[in-house]
């Protein structure tokens, strides 16, 4: 435990200098001088420019770069007006299965509590498909929070605004003059992070009638006191707003159409300094959602909009001729700096204080470090030498976050000093890139890899080691050599873990020549691994007698499955399976062997398993492999995809047909009664649905039926808790074993305890130390015996599973 504690004081000490030095002189005002102007000729030249496909709220859009924005006239001043105009591409033709051009800009400098910002816009986006917004985030998303300004999708009349954050903050007692509130609960995870939102009850907020009245202008307030939204149409812009002067003062502006005191949401707690944000995605999952793009457009989204020759988008642009931001502290924190030599007065600043906190953790054994471009280069200067220090070290993470083009890269040499670690028992280096880099990051991996190979190098004793070259990198131009390691560390690692390209860092096949005494691999390829390279893989590790406690794949392959069948003893097994429509038969007879054939033979020494398919198969969990899990008795932690057939029907689901429900078996249902009747030491269950062979592969589309799915896995399992506590037998007499579990739906957590009327609460879990989970307490499971819980509804569970 002692590297958790310490790495948690680092965190807050770190996290308490950046936080003096960014409130210096927090005074609560509604003052506001101006720091910053967007305007003319220079507008966009403080934005990055976000440069790759819509990987956040899944459009069918690309965001462009900067330069394919200006040739194409996507981003531009418009020479007449001397306004900024951010628009959809409208003269492309779209074939199907590709998305069209547009624009998502990012501020670069962020701006904290005590500001305000004034954006007046002549012009906005609007039309099916379409969803605009004008908003802000905190650069670590859902940590310190988002605000939406402006935001609607396909053809609404009313402009809405909202929050989003992480759990606890809610609407109470707004002052404010729209009595349009949509929701109150600003947490993301509640209804698929709505947030809470107000609608703006005058249609001149948004699309034509916007338009129409000669545009208007949007004044966001982030106080200490709470958050507001004013909007005035054109003819209603107060004087001082419209004179541009060099403050403002929010108390002369009246009441707010939509505001979220501090009463019910603190502003300091949930909210962090904000890049301000412009952009226009297409379809996605709020505009292009079945039920939401039917209330006010015919057709679907994505064939009927987004392919084609663009003349929807005529009037999907943003007209904006200015955004000016105010502050009553030193609210602009920074601007982003992408200089590898000089450092601001700020930085310097920061870096005094790290020093004496990481110089304080003497006995830290523990460091996990993600590294994001906005930290900058000199925080990996002031960082890296600093580790040295740290004798008692063994457990060290790195994950380099290489975002878009407009963000900072490591340089293509190393100009920073690597520290010297000496006692590592665990290393891992990471390398995320998005898309937009894959061509332009190959000399900052250089630097990763030179790290890398530096510390193993001084390594003695290192036992796990864990490389991941990101989805991106076919090219280490300086890759890890595993020959070049010394013997006794190559005999001493016994955990290896690798992703990325193959071909290139991965040396799979060599594995278990170079690692003679593995005893966990992780393989996860982000292109795929060679058939050939797997059965020289597995057929090595089979001749060498390697038999691995932990064993995962993105993959099923034959020569895998040879593999396991040959031993016993897996203690933890992950399998992704995913295999082409045309193929699908012998990706059911793969299925088939593994549940009747290989599962058995690990059934005794298995803690977790993971199976995910990517369509669905007999791969998913039903009827017909219970059986062979439910005899897995001892494992902790399951993961599992469902099919479709016999969960509850969710609305706009193509699979609505009550009937088609009615005469499947709920898998949801039959895998918590397997939980509850047999797997005893269960702690953690994640489950998700599985694609259709038979839908749309249209990606948007797919997310969106996913969802539906999704939604019916959380009905099958709220309902299914409900009857256990209705229930009058005297199995529901005995509820403990599902209280402990951890139960997910894709990678959300399922609450139940406020999932569940009124009245049907589970026990609350004990907190930590409070109580022996089930598996720890010798007459908990002498009480619920498997025997005893089949005993008691031997009627019911044998006739869900022989429906």
């Amino acid at each position: 435990m002692r590297s958790f504690t310490t790495t948690f004081a680092t965190t807050v000490s770190v996290a308490s200098a950046v936080w003096q030095l960014a409130n210096l002189g927090g005074v609560e005002a509604t003052s506001y001088n101006l720091v910053k102007g967007y305007e003319g000729s220079t507008f966009f030249d403080d934005w990055d420019f976000y440069g790759s496909f819509d990987n956040l709220t899944n459009g069918d859009a690309i965001f462009v770069t900067s330069d394919v924005a200006a040739s194409s006239k996507l981003a531009y001043v418009d020479s007449t007006t001397n306004r900024a105009i951010i628009k959809v591409d409208n003269t492309s033709t779209v074939p199907f299965n590709e998305k069209r051009n547009t624009v998502r800009i990012a501020s670069k400098e962020l701006y904290n509590v005590g500001s305000v910002w004034i954006a007046d816009m002549y012009h906005v986006p609007y039309g099916c498909s379409v969803w605009p917004a004008f908003w802000s985030q905190a650069p670590h998303w859902p940590n310190g929070g988002e605000i939406d300004t402006f935001e609607g999708v396909n053809q609404v009349t009313m402009n809405q605004m909202g929050l989003h954050t992480t759990e606890g903050c809610t609407q109470v007692n707004p002052i404010q003059t729209s009595s349009l509130v949509n929701s109150t609960d600003c947490n993301f995870q509640t209804n698929s992070n709505e947030g809470c939102i107000v609608t703006n009850p005058t249609t001149k907020s948004y699309g034509a009638d916007f338009a129409a009245a000669g545009g208007g202008v949007f004044v966001t307030e982030m106080a200490e006191s709470g958050i507001s939204v004013w909007f005035f149409s054109r003819s209603d812009i107060p004087t001082s707003i419209s004179a541009k002067a060099e403050s403002i003062d929010t108390s002369t502006l009246g009441e707010p159409v939509g505001n979220w005191p501090n009463d019910g949401c603190n502003v300091d707690k949930f909210f962090g300094a904000q890049n301000l944000i412009f952009d226009i995605t297409l379809c996605g999952d709020f505009a292009g959602a079945p039920s939401v793009f039917a209330e006010t457009c015919p057709g679907t989204c994505y064939p009927d909009y987004v392919v084609g020759n663009g003349s929807n988008y005529a009037n999907a642009y943003f007209e904006v001729d200015y955004v000016r931001v105010g502050s009553n502290t030193h609210a602009c924190i920074s601007k982003r700096m992408d200089i590898w030599g000089d450092k601001p007065e700020e930085h310097k600043q920061i870096s005094a204080f790290l020093k004496p906190a990481l110089g304080s953790l003497e006995h830290l054994e523990a460091f996990r470090w993600r590294w994001h471009p906005k930290d900058s280069i000199w925080t990996l200067k002031a960082v890296m030498p600093l580790l040295s220090s740290l004798r008692c070290l063994q457990d060290v993470e790195f994950d380099f976050a290489l975002l878009h083009s407009g963000s900072a890269v490591l340089p293509r040499a190393p100009n920073f000093p690597f520290p010297d670690l000496l006692n590592l028992k665990s290393l891992s280096l990471t390398v995320s890139p998005d898309e937009s880099v894959y061509r332009n990051v190959s000399g900052s991996v250089s630097v990763v890899s030179a790290l890398g190979n530096y510390l193993l190098s001084l390594s003695k004793s290192l036992s796990a080691l864990h490389l991941d070259s990101g989805p991106g990198n076919s090219h280490w131009p300086h890759r890890l050599d595993f020959n070049s390691l010394e013997t006794s560390l190559r005999f001493s690692i016994t955990e290896l873990s690798l992703a990325g390209s193959p071909s290139e860092i991965l040396q799979i096949a060599e594995i278990p020549l170079l690692f003679p005494n593995l005893t966990s691999l992780k393989l996860r390829s982000h292109h795929g691994i060679p058939d050939d390279t797997l059965t020289t893989l597995f057929s090595t590790l089979t001749a060498k007698q390697i038999r691995l406690r932990c064993l995962a794949l993105d993959c099923t392959a034959v020569p895998a499955l040879d593999y396991i069948e040959s031993y016993a003893g897996l203690e933890t097994l992950s399998l992704r399976c995913s295999v082409p429509y045309f193929n699908r038969y012998a990706y059911n007879d793969e299925a088939d062997r593994f549940y009747q054939r290989i599962l058995p033979l690990h059934q005794e020494t298995l803690i977790s398993l993971d199976i995910r398919t990517k369509f669905e198969s007999r791969w998913c969990f039903g009827k017909h492999n219970v059986d062979a899990i439910s005899n897995c008795m001892g494992l902790q932690e399951l993961y599992v995809c469902v099919n479709h057939k016999g969960l509850p029907a969710a609305s706009g689901s193509r699979h609505d047909n009550i009937i088609y429900h009615a005469l499947n078996l709920d898998p949801a249902q039959l895998l918590l009664e397997m939980i509850y009747f047999s797997l005893l030491q269960i702690t953690t269950l994640r489950v998700d649905s599985a694609r259709d062979y038979t839908y749309d592969s249209h990606f948007s589309d797919l997310l969106t039926e996913g969802r539906l799915r999704s939604q019916g896995i959380r009905s099958s399992i709220r309902s299914s808790f409900k009857e256990f506590l209705t229930d009058s037998s005297s199995v529901s007499n005995d509820f403990d074993v599902l209280k402990w579990v951890r139960i997910y739906v894709g990678d959300e957590r399922l609450d139940l305890d406020t999932a569940l009327e009124r009245g049907e609460q589970l026990n609350p879990v004990p907190s930590k130390g409070a109580e022996e989970h089930p598996s720890q307490s010798s007459s908990r499971i002498k009480k619920k015996s498997l025997a005893s819980a089949i005993k008691a509804v031997k009627g019911r569970f044998h006739r869900a599973i022989a429906t």
